[in-house]
């Protein structure tokens, strides 16, 4: 199949830089990429048509020149959330996330708020549960299922519950170096588990309590928040490949997004980043892309 992934630039009207960065990573996203280059592709919903509009002009540009206005998406998603308005500098893993949601709120259009019934008992129940109303381009290829499961102190009353997610974070310390170890290390931390206060339904009140989380379902594509500065510049190494396959709930499989079997799971490998320069005024956001010969750098 011929690799139609974009090798274009797009306008920076001076802070652009990080909703350019966002929409870089995503239209390098294959699955993405291809579904909505389709014809047939829902086109409805101010933010489809406009990222659809978007990925089209990127893909017509000859590779390496021209470049397209990124103005039609930030517009589009400034209208449903108020932070992206004006002309100031932003988060582009915030604006990223945003784009998902919107895309994928636009694709299934739900009748009414959706939670995930309090009788599930399986992650694998839960997301069968969830996609019945919810299963859409996005959701199969980028979202996680967070798993909850707490026991009350006061009167041993355990209870599990499940949140959809698309951003798994990891904070670093300033002095950590970013490697693959240190990532895989990062993120265990947030599913170590420990004391935390929580509500009980039984005793019909917030005590205190033990809460372990764990994934339910890791998705195709996994969207992390890397949060580490540092001034060691030459220090920083970018992780290439990612497991998280010691975090799952049942390490045996994640729900395949073709015929919504189950197969193992396998290390993720990077395809996509947002890199950050940080002044001592302003910063800067530029994307590091894959593409078939290599990485190339897209802003």
């Amino acid at each position: 199949m011929q690799d139609v992934r974009p090798l274009c630039g797009l306008l920076n009207r001076g802070n652009d830089c990080y909703v350019n960065a966002a929409i870089q990573c995503l239209a390098h996203t294959p699955a993405l990429l291809s579904h909505f280059l389709q014809p047939t592709s829902h086109k409805n919903g101010p933010v489809t048509a406009s990222w659809v509009k978007t990925l089209e002009e990127l893909c017509a540009h000859p590779r390496g020149s021209g470049a397209v206005n990124p103005c039609p998406v930030r517009e589009a998603v400034a209208a449903r959330a108020s932070q992206f308005c004006g002309s100031g500098p932003g988060d582009p893993g915030e604006f990223l996330a945003c784009v998902l949601w919107e895309l994928h709120s636009e694709m299934h259009a739900p009748t009414s708020p959706w939670n995930f019934p309090p009788e599930l008992a399986s992650g694998r129940d839960a997301w069968t549960n969830y996609t019945s109303a919810n299963k859409t381009i996005v959701s199969d290829n980028f979202f996680a299922l967070m798993q909850v499961d707490s026991c009350c102190e006061t009167c041993q009353h355990t209870s599990r519950t499940f949140e959809e997610f698309v951003t798994l974070n990891a904070h670093f310390h300033s002095s950590t170096r970013a490697d693959i170890n240190s990532l895989e290390a990062a993120i265990e931390a947030q599913f170590a588990g420990g004391q935390a206060s929580l509500f009980c339904e039984r005793c019909d009140n917030i005590t205190a309590g033990q809460v372990v989380k764990s994934l339910a379902r890791i998705p195709p594509v996994l969207v992390v928040h890397l949060n580490h500065r540092t001034d060691d510049t030459h220090g920083f190494r970018l992780p290439l490949t990612l497991d998280l396959r010691r975090q799952l709930s049942q390490p045996d499989y994640v729900l395949g997004i073709q015929d919504h079997g189950y197969r193992e799971p396998e290390p993720y490998h990077l395809f996509a980043a947002i890199i950050q320069e940080a002044a001592q005024h302003s910063n800067h956001f530029w994307a590091l892309c894959q593409v078939r010969f290599g990485f190339h750098c897209s802003v």
